[in-house]
């Protein structure tokens, strides 16, 4: 069985957020994206980084979602949106690409729930892998959230090439900086618009 992987905390944790009736919904409607763009650019805020522009959300809904190539998950309370996650799924495996929470809500595991809801969508739809994607490795509370999972943890070495002597360089660990702790503090629009300018490359 898949939970016989999971970690006694992330039991309590789903048993937790059922006894608070979280509700999990999965959806493909172009319409819900937004609402999950709304969630995701607080949650960026949150963590002091600016979000990718709306646009970039618009193509993975057109490109993929529409195509059949990923869903939407929402968890909500009372009825309450309070979070969501972006999955795309090729061949045999499903991507978890972006999450964003209500950090309100937090203790109401609605993660966890989250979590478990597309872990068994794709398990009982003939999916071999849940890729839960990338984590830094200072971000010890998602490192020990995805260990409950019983997930299989791969290192990744990320390196930047020198153009002045053809040399690879290893790329540092990002720290919580002076800069994320401004970003925190500006208001979501102006966030948005240094995120329309940072990101004009994508979407």
């Amino acid at each position: 069985s898949v939970c016989d992987r999971f970690h006694k905390n992330t039991r309590w944790a789903l048993r937790q957020a059922q006894k608070f009736d979280v509700k999990v919904v999965k959806s493909r409607k172009s319409a819900d994206m937004r609402l999950y763009y709304n969630l995701h650019c607080h949650t960026r805020k949150r963590h002091g980084v600016p979000p990718q522009p709306w646009r970039f959300f618009e193509n993975i809904d057109r490109y993929f979602i529409q195509k059949n190539k990923g869903n939407l998950f929402f968890a909500t309370v009372n009825n309450q949106l309070v979070a969501g996650e972006v999955i795309l799924h090729f061949g045999h495996t499903a991507y978890e690409k972006f999450n964003a929470s209500l950090i309100e809500y937090q203790h109401y595991r609605v993660n966890n729930l989250l979590q478990w809801e597309v872990i068994r969508h794709y398990s009982n739809n003939g999916f071999s892998f849940v890729d839960l994607g990338r984590t830094s490795m200072n971000n010890h509370g998602l490192l020990r959230f995805k260990n409950g999972w019983g997930a299989d943890a791969f290192t990744t070495e990320y390196y930047r090439y020198r153009l002045s002597d053809g040399a690879f360089i290893e790329m540092p660990i990002r720290e919580e900086g002076r800069l994320t702790g401004w970003m925190k503090k500006l208001p979501l629009p102006v966030l948005r618009g240094i995120g329309q300018v940072a990101y004009r490359h994508m979407g």
